[in-house]
């Protein structure tokens, strides 16, 4: 799974420099966005594993950032008083090593037991839901508002990451792993 690395900030300067701080550690383009609702409409947080840098300023509820606690390491700037279960809080004046720190740990946690490329994503995990369940790519294009030429390409993705290319593989991978109940199972929709 691609990672990436994003600076949501007010400030032009303040992402500016940020960016200009990460860029020799990351090495990789960095996602730069004024407000979190442009960064979510980017579709970042859908389709890669991201640490976000985000100006405290910006309240984020829980449910606005899919998978934040797993997949988006939150590092707001500058710190505000902690709350408990809040993601870090580090200072705009942090220094050069600790800022490598955050971003070596952000690299190594696929090597950890993090994510891994063969992990499906929340995104995956849902087509992967329909398709069991005996639902078309138009079906599933429409009920996540998404393109058929999307769920095409999620799917292609899924079957790649599990090496199971038939619908009724796909099931049964799915029932064994308890992403579906298989009383709900409509066996017509299957044929």
């Amino acid at each position: 799974m691609e990672s990436k690395i994003a600076v949501v900030h007010r400030s032009e300067i303040v992402r500016r420099g940020l960016v200009a701080v990460l860029n020799p550690i990351w090495k990789s383009d960095i996602v730069q966005s004024e407000s979190v609702e442009l960064f979510l409409a980017l579709g970042y947080c859908n389709t890669c594993r991201s640490l976000v840098f985000l100006d405290a300023e910006f309240s984020v509820q829980s449910d606005k950032i899919p998978g934040k606690t797993s997949l988006v390491p939150v590092y707001y700037l500058p710190p505000p008083v902690p709350e408990p279960e809040q993601p870090v809080y580090i200072s705009l004046m942090s220094d050069y090593e600790e800022l490598r720190k955050i971003v070596d740990d952000f690299k190594s946690q696929d090597a950890s037991g993090g994510l891994n490329e063969n992990e499906l994503t929340q995104r995956e995990t849902e087509i992967l839901r329909q398709v069991a369940m005996g639902y078309s790519n138009k079906e599933i294009a429409d009920s996540l508002f998404i393109s058929i030429h999307t769920v095409i390409t999620h799917r292609k993705n899924i079957t790649g990451k599990l090496g199971i290319k038939s619908i009724s593989g796909l099931t049964v991978y799915a029932i064994i792993n308890h992403l579906i109940d298989p009383d709900l199972i409509d066996p017509e929709k299957l044929i």
